[in-house]
């Protein structure tokens, strides 16, 4: 049973058998602990102060691919609070439906799916860019 924070599949590899997680990486990019990434953000005033959630999504939001510099997207992110583990994930939990996106049937697409909470991930958090430094204020 996958977990949206399983790493995507690799070339070669069913597209269907990863999750949604970028693959693990040297250079403490993801998945990464919340005290590795206190600890690269320490002594930078705009990220003290901040709680673990929101250091997870400035984590992500400070990764951009070598494909596209110029790009303006931002990869989510989510962050396990029982395991203090900070996911980046290659594709957005959103709903994914239609065949632009997704199929029940064709192993090249990915499953089409809606997103539910369920016990086993009520200890995760969703986070994108727009993710606010004052969330738990709002």
């Amino acid at each position: 049973d996958k977990l949206f924070t399983d790493p995507v599949a690799s070339t070669g590899e069913s597209i269907r058998s990863g999750g949604l997680a970028v693959k693990d990486t040297t250079g403490h990019m993801s998945p990464v602990s919340i005290n590795t990434i206190k600890e690269t953000f320490k002594g930078h005033a705009p990220y003290s102060n901040l709680d673990d959630i929101t250091l997870c999504a400035k984590h992500a939001n400070n990764f951009k691919f070598a494909t596209d510099q110029s790009s303006a997207y931002r990869h989510p992110a989510v962050y396990d609070m029982t395991k203090q583990i900070c996911y980046l994930l290659y594709v957005p939990i959103q709903e994914n439906v239609g065949p632009r996106y997704c199929s029940d049937t064709d192993t090249n697409f990915l499953y089409c799916f809606k997103p539910s909470k369920a016990e086993r991930s009520r200890n995760l958090v969703y986070l994108t860019k727009n993710t606010l430094d004052d969330w738990a204020q709002k």
